[in-house]
């Protein structure tokens, strides 16, 4: 990470340092206005749909590595690394502040260099240009430090998932079957589960011809389970077969899109329900469905979750919503007294994240009408946040 970050860095530098750029106000003055806006220039049609997409519905109903809507590994990692909540939070915040504020504008800035750069470059060739300044602007020995810090995420990152799904395969597939199973047995069956996983994604891969791709494809195939991960800690009724049901119906539903693409799609004029944004709506709807009915048949008054291990939780872990039924069973006090105030809490930190974000490209490019906007939100946003952390004691 640091080789890479400090590469990054020193690239941003010398592409500003070319005369071709003329450092950051020269950036500004040679880029369009449209260029450097963050909203589509188009504001009918295809583009604008996506950028509401992205903004309006990915972010809590599609999963994803990392930033999981409704918590993760990633994040649960460093939650239990803090000393309380109080602590968990704000180190979730400052991880957001740096992950989403700082770290992309070196990227940022480098991506609107190489338009200027390379001018040949459109559609979907724009995202070569940053390969293409490392290729043409670096030295060699930085070029060689950001290359081994990229190999060595993306050999770590390889070697985390396949080691987590044969984790997965192993201990809540085979194990559960098999309760006796001795430990050379389960270390051959690891074994076996990682290189069927490679397999697997080698298949997978050969369909994807680029990162953007990647990402798009696991968000489609996660598309409609993220409200699960945000209201199982607010719903008792989310059990272990919803989240099933909302973690397969998505990989269902998209590859029903794409054989129905198939039958439909004629030669240079594919079936625009089967691509983004358009895909990702329709599988977010239709999984929705799948997990409510799945919910309901499976949690009902007939069937319930195990009342014992449901208030094992409630009693531990405290969660506010919808647990009176199982508060009420336990007969302890159900306490949502200052659910609303953590509402208000986040609401604050997105505002305050959002802007600061755009206030450091704001100074960098010198914009002091927005700089003084940015501020003035992210002044009011600190102060109410700060407030009601003292006053309404919504970490108690």
């Amino acid at each position: 990470f640091i080789l890479a970050m400090t590469a990054s860095i020193v690239l941003c530098y010398m592409v500003l340092d070319l005369p071709e750029i003329g450092g950051l106000k020269g950036l500004a003055e040679k880029l369009k206005p449209e260029q450097m806006n963050f909203f589509p220039s188009e504001r009918t049609g295809n583009k604008w749909l996506n950028f509401l997409t992205l903004i309006s519905v990915v972010w809590w109903a599609s999963w994803y590595p990392g930033q999981e809507p409704g918590g993760g590994g990633y994040i649960a990692q460093r939650m239990a690394a803090a000393k309380d909540e109080k602590n968990a939070t704000f180190a979730t915040l400052l991880f957001q502040i740096a992950h989403i504020c700082l770290r992309p504008w070196p990227w940022i800035i480098v991506g609107l260099s190489c338009i200027i750069l390379y001018p040949e470059l459109s559609g979907d060739e724009l995202k070569n240009g940053y390969v293409y300044a490392m290729r043409d602007h670096l030295p060699q020995g930085i070029k060689g430090l950001m290359l081994v810090g990229f190999i060595g995420a993306y050999m770590s990152t390889i070697s985390t998932h396949l080691n987590w799904g044969a984790s997965y395969i192993v201990n809540d597939i085979i194990k559960l079957n098999k309760p006796n199973l001795k430990q050379s047995k389960e270390v051959l069956y690891g074994r076996l589960s990682t290189v069927g996983l490679m397999v697997l994604a080698a298949i997978v891969s050969t369909q994807i011809t680029s990162i953007s791709g990647t990402w798009l494809f696991i968000m489609e195939c996660g598309a409609g389970l993220g409200l699960v991960l945000i209201l199982r800690w607010y719903w008792w009724r989310i059990n272990a077969w919803t989240e099933i049901s909302a973690t397969i119906a998505p990989v269902f539903f998209y590859g029903l899109l794409q054989i129905i693409a198939i039958s439909k799609s004629t030669p240079g004029e594919p079936w625009i329900y089967a691509s983004s944004p358009y895909s990702i709506l329709i599988v977010v709807g239709l999984t929705t469905i799948t997990w409510l009915v799945v919910m309901y048949k499976t949690s009902g008054k007939e069937s319930p979750e195990n009342r014992k291990q449901l208030l094992h939780f409630y009693n531990q872990v405290k969660p506010q919503g919808r647990w009176k039924t199982i508060a009420q069973n336990g007969k302890v006090k159900l306490d949502n007294s200052n659910l609303k105030h953590k509402f208000l809490f986040w609401i604050c930190s997105i505002i305050f994240a959002y802007n600061l974000l755009f206030l450091i490209g704001n100074i960098l490019f010198q914009n002091f009408h927005s700089i003084l906007v940015n501020g003035t939100l992210i002044a009011l946003s600190a102060t109410f946040g700060l407030i009601i952390v003292a006053k309404k004691n919504i970490f108690s």
